[in-house]
């Protein structure tokens, strides 16, 4: 059910507007100036917007610019009510970025169609976006199965093609080393095996060449290869951001963790004790949190 919200001064066009509107299957919220819009989008973003245009305080062309500028509501369409009739106005709200206009006193029914007609609009762009998956200089059409590389178009096979489309509709979601094993990349000697190796790859059907770099030297090998793993205490501070700049990170119920290991006899130790303590501590907590921002998680 489409949720439209109607921003109207005039509590009488509201209420008639929104009484028609649920008639026909919407949800509808009406308010009678810009505060109560402003709160109320905090809250949810609606389907549509219809948006007059002489509102008390904040007129509705002020609304609408602040609407297109950034923020959730930019892509959301608006309908513009008004009453003034000339082409400049008209032009200006569009201009601004209105999908309509309707100018009072209107039909309702002139009012329904044009909604029908915009979120019909709206639909269709957003099933056209979701065909055309991009990612950086990376663009695929997945309807006609082209892939363009800075412009350039890029031959795949089906399943590259496939685990592509993959990675970029999961882009900035952990994915599990499982899933990635499940792509059929590799398949290694132990299946998936936490201390595997390159030498444990017993099929390689995509003919991948994999090369073992200290770990201090990958972040600046990137531009000598085409997809590389990079431990985050060293992507950070080459300048990664690997919750935006990877195009997969590790789950969170990863079992790779830092310990600390002591000699036999020696877990007793104070000192030792109090070092740990302090590893523990809330002040190192926050510290993880705030300066690896969730790509490496307190274990304790």
């Amino acid at each position: 059910m489409p949720l439209i919200y109607c921003v109207e001064d005039d509590e009488s066009i509201r209420e008639l507007v929104s009484y028609a509107m649920r008639g026909q299957g919407y949800k509808v919220e009406g308010f009678g100036d810009s505060g109560e819009f402003y709160e109320a989008v905090k809250k949810d973003v609606p389907d549509l917007i219809l948006l007059d245009i002489m509102l008390p305080g904040e007129d509705g062309l002020s609304i609408l610019k602040k609407i297109r500028s950034a923020g959730p509501l930019q892509n959301v369409p608006v309908i513009m009510m008004t009453a003034k009739t000339t082409e400049f106005d008209i032009v200006q709200g569009l201009d601004l970025g209105a999908d309509d206009y309707v100018t009072k006193p209107f039909g309702i029914m002139e009012l329904l169609s044009r909604i029908r007609s915009v979120l019909r609009r709206t639909k269709k762009a957003l099933e056209a976006g979701r065909k055309l998956l991009t990612y950086s200089k990376i663009s695929v059409d997945q309807e006609q199965h082209i892939v363009t590389v800075d412009g350039k178009e890029v031959q795949l096979t089906l399943k590259e093609f496939d685990l592509l489309c993959y990675l970029i509709l999961n882009k900035g979601i952990v994915l599990s080393r499982d899933q990635i094993m499940q792509a059929g990349l590799i398949k290694l000697k132990n299946g998936n095996s936490v201390d595997a190796s390159v030498t444990d790859i017993t099929e390689n059907p995509k003919n991948l060449q994999f090369v073992e770099l200290d770990a201090a030297q990958i972040p600046r090998s990137l531009d000598d290869t085409d997809l590389a793993c990079v431990n985050t205490n060293y992507a950070i501070p080459a300048g990664l951001n690997p919750q935006k700049d990877s195009i997969l990170v590790e789950s969170k119920d990863s079992p790779y963790a830092n310990v600390m290991a002591v000699r036999q006899g020696d877990e007793n130790n104070e000192t030792y004790k109090k070092v740990l303590a302090i590893y523990q501590s809330e002040p190192i907590k926050k510290f993880i949190e705030e300066h690896f921002q969730g790509t490496i998680l307190p274990a304790f």
